[in-house]
């Protein structure tokens, strides 16, 4: 029986690397916001796609996700993590364009 096998995966350094950007440093946490940072990773790898870029996390995302994993989040922590999240797509929709930018130039 024939194996299916799928893409490689890519990493972002990787991607980076093919793409000819510079890959940022990973930011230095504070141990007392680390877990935030480790949910907002939980949450990053369950996002669905979007119109022509990545969806955002959204409210209901982060509801259904305390349901279902029984976390004690504080306010200020959620508040948080959506700041993380519009920050993390900011830097998305940022290499997008300048990609996209690249590719209009190379022709």
């Amino acid at each position: 029986m024939a194996s299916r096998t799928g893409p490689k995966e890519v990493t972002r350094r990787e991607f980076n690397a093919q793409a000819g950007v510079a890959t940022p440093k990973q930011p230095s946490v504070p141990a007392c916001a680390q877990h935030v940072w480790d949910w907002w990773w939980e949450l990053n790898a369950r996002r669905g796609p979007g119109f022509e870029t990545i969806a955002p996390i959204t409210y209901s995302d982060l509801y259904h996700w305390l349901l279902l994993t029984g976390k004690y989040v504080m306010p200020e922590e959620i508040d948080w993590l959506i700041q993380l999240d519009n920050a993390w797509l900011a830097i998305i929709i940022e290499e997008r364009d300048a990609r996209q930018e690249r590719e209009r130039n190379a022709h």
